[in-house]
């Protein structure tokens, strides 16, 4: 008996996604419901997102921020609400915290090696990292990457021996795998990491839509300092992102993109840039991907994020039950669903990456 609150029918829930109702053509020409597996990749939109996507574009369509009229009055309002909405989501808090607005997850932890640059030390990454939390700190200065185990997971002994030994600045580490699924104990390392005087920052891609994310307040030992994740991952359009972050950082820090909207004053001779947000936005953001992102999220707190990881659980089990079963089959990660995300990462033994991933998508 499940012990979370029940709510819409999954049945229901899936009706709400209208990409779902299509049918596609198969290799001999019949035509089959879609069956999309590619949700590490890129979710679809519910009818929710789409229709509050539209009514900015329809309605409310304006510039935020530099305008007195009506509609960038409305839009200002609906974008301003979204930094409390995404906080919300997170446990985050927006008086000693900052939630700044981008375009993807890449450029979001490339907005925090940004504002950590200056500090003394080097960043840890591990090898459970998409390329997204491991390029944009190779340029940077030096890094240390944390191993990991034969099974996947990440190395906690060698994360600790490498902040005893280095004098590590920030520890920046996902918060489940994109190949494994494997999700690390995330408050655990952010003790670890504090205990040893370095931030810890959070790439929160996978986790965002799967898993109930709690930042913790700023005086608990297990908080965590950054937190980056994106929209299309959490059934928003492209182009739309987050970071979470200290405020008193993201203030020191010169703007990440001076431009429109990060200065209160310009001269010949100089300018007074604004706090953040403002300070790392220049330019017009994208105003509409960022509350269809706030929507998608009110969407994702209706159903409920304890039900949405139950049911996840329930088919990563089944799955990986029927791979096992299959002769040949080799499963990647941690076998126990309660360590993972429903990212199943599989090879079939004689059979090339291209050829099964042909056969499967016919």
């Amino acid at each position: 008996m499940s012990n979370v609150d029940a709510g819409p029918s999954w049945s229901e829930i899936c009706a709400e996604f209208p990409i779902a109702c299509r049918k596609i053509p198969l290799i001999d020409g019949a035509m089959a419901p879609l069956l999309y597996l590619d949700h590490a990749a890129s979710t679809h939109a519910p009818r929710c997102v789409l229709d509050r996507y539209t009514r900015f574009m329809a309605d409310e369509y304006a510039n935020i921020h530099r305008g007195t009229h009506h509609l960038s009055r409305v839009a200002t309002a609906a974008f301003d609400e979204c930094y409390t909405r995404v906080a919300e989501f997170i446990g985050g808090d927006l008086e000693r915290g900052s939630v700044v607005f981008l375009g993807n997850t890449t450029q979001a932890i490339d907005l925090i090696a940004h504002v950590v640059d200056p500090l003394p030390g080097k960043v840890m990454i591990t090898e459970l990292e998409h390329h997204s939390n491991d390029l944009p700190w190779r340029k940077r200065g030096p890094l240390v990457r944390a191993r990991v185990r034969a099974d996947g997971s990440l190395d906690l002994d060698h994360v600790r021996d490498l902040l005893r030994a280095n004098q590590i600045k920030l520890l920046a580490v996902t918060g489940a795998s994109n190949v494994t699924g494997w999700m690390p104990d995330i408050h655990a390392l952010a003790r670890m990491a504090h205990e040893h005087g370095a931030l810890i920052a959070l790439d929160c891609a996978q986790l965002l839509a799967h898993r109930a994310i709690d930042v913790r307040a700023a005086d608990d030992p297990e908080h965590l300092d950054f937190v980056a994740a994106a929209g299309h991952k959490a059934y928003a359009p492209f182009g739309s992102s987050f970071l979470y972050g200290p405020r008193w950082l993201l203030d020191e820090a010169p703007p990440y993109l001076p431009g429109g909207g990060t200065a209160s004053r310009v001269t010949a001779l100089g300018v007074e840039f604004v706090a953040s947000p403002d300070r790392h936005q220049g330019g017009t953001p994208n105003i509409g991907g960022v509350i269809a992102l706030a929507e998608s999220l009110r969407f994702l707190d209706k159903i409920g994020m304890a039900r949405i990881r139950e049911h996840e659980r329930e088919l990563v089990a089944a799955a990986m039950k029927g791979l096992a079963a299959i002769e040949g089959v080799t499963v990647y990660g941690p076998s126990d669903p309660e360590q993972r995300l429903a990212v199943i990462t599989f090879n079939v033994e004689g059979v090339s990456d291209l050829l099964a991933a042909a056969v499967l998508i016919e």
